[in-house]
């Protein structure tokens, strides 16, 4: 699989709000893609880009919506803005009788959205349609011939009723057919896989492993949380010497000389740096250059098809068999194993399809 070229421009993304959606469909999405591109970056101590995506929330107007169970938001742009063409339009979850297939004959607040969607996708506009949502999309026609997907329990009424969709079941996303721009999510969690894979697609496979990571459930086990801890460096200890050398060794990582060019950054005898250095963040320089080789090793084997003795070289160990020994130890699992229990590669092989 080859790299997915990210968008050099901000990518617009509309999250519907029609009435009775549901909320954490919409602000789910929306806190996620807000947070690429900047939130890894500064946990990282890096000055926290802004976000790759600029995301509104589309409502029929600008009034404020009630939610399923009550909470209310308020949209920034309404369906009657005419000079607004997103990108990417994202379809909440619904939850009310229209969605049992047409028992209301649709004549709810939700038709206007039916022509809108059809139009930005007209136009160039991904889709993509979580769970329920899944209703709104295939009331446009766009869905019929192709495949989709939808929560389970109204996966049959709803195949019944969108006799000329292809449901399946049994995956979490469901691209309907390459170069569609069409995709559907099954339960309504699953919209984390399906901004993942935007992220993935218009920003890069690496940040997308990143909010992966940081968006995760917390482990549960003591093994699962040595598999899959993250390295956060220590840079609030007032020592801008050091500080100047953490950079440079983040800087060099894939050198493998890269404590030396640390040390030429400061200008310290070994013995005055390594106490220094240990000293602000707690780390040895040679144990801290190990984090971040690992931690770096971890993204290339959740974000790539690299091969482990490559990336072995790309963070700065000639030694293969050192490098796969180390990476053992520290992260509790081999570099095959973890590819294989955390690697993205058919989550970022679809991003590259459904366009």
């Amino acid at each position: 699989m080859t790299s997915i070229a990210p968008s050099a421009r901000r990518v617009k993304v509309a999250i519907l709000a029609p009435e009775h959606a549901l909320g954490w469909t919409i602000m789910g999405p929306a806190d996620m893609l807000n947070s690429a591109g900047g939130l890894w970056s500064s946990l990282q101590g890096g000055t926290g880009e802004a976000s790759r995506f600029n995301v509104r929330i589309v409502g029929r107007t600008q009034q404020p919506v009630s939610c399923y169970h009550g909470t209310r938001l308020i949209p920034e742009i309404s369906l009657d803005d005419t000079h607004y063409v997103p990108d990417v339009v994202l379809v909440p979850g619904l939850f009310e009788e229209s969605v049992r297939f047409g028992r209301s004959g649709w004549s709810t607040p939700w038709r206007p959205f039916v022509q809108w969607i059809r139009e930005r996708h007209d136009r160039g506009a991904l889709v993509g349609a979580i769970s329920t949502g899944v209703a709104l999309l295939a009331e446009t026609g766009l869905l019929d011939r192709h495949q989709a997907t939808t929560h389970w329990a109204l996966m049959p009424a709803m195949a019944a009723h969108y006799s000329r969709v292809q449901f399946v079941s049994g995956q979490a996303l469901v691209a309907a057919a390459a170069g569609s721009r069409l995709i559907t999510t099954a339960a309504g969690t699953a919209w984390q896989a399906l901004v993942l894979l935007l992220i993935a697609r218009f920003v890069g496979s690496e940040q997308a492993v990143e909010l992966a990571r940081l968006f995760s459930s917390e482990p549960t086990t003591e093994t699962a949380t040595v598999r899959q801890r993250g390295f956060i460096p220590p840079r609030d200890h007032g020592d801008a010497s050091m500080l100047r050398a953490q950079r440079a060794l983040s800087a060099s990582l894939g050198q493998p000389d890269a404590l030396g060019r640390a040390m030429d950054e400061v200008q310290l005898s070994r013995r005055t740096f390594e106490r220094r250095f240990r000293a602000a963040t707690g780390y040895s320089p040679l144990a801290y250059l190990q984090e971040l080789r690992m931690q770096r090793a971890r993204h290339l084997l959740g974000a790539t098809t690299c091969g482990i003795d490559e990336i072995a070289v790309m963070v700065g160990y000639n030694d293969v068999p050192f490098f796969r020994n180390l990476f053992t130890r520290m992260s509790g699992i081999t570099p095959s194993r973890y590819r294989g229990s955390f690697g993205m590669g058919e989550l970022l092989e679809k991003a590259k399809t459904i366009l």
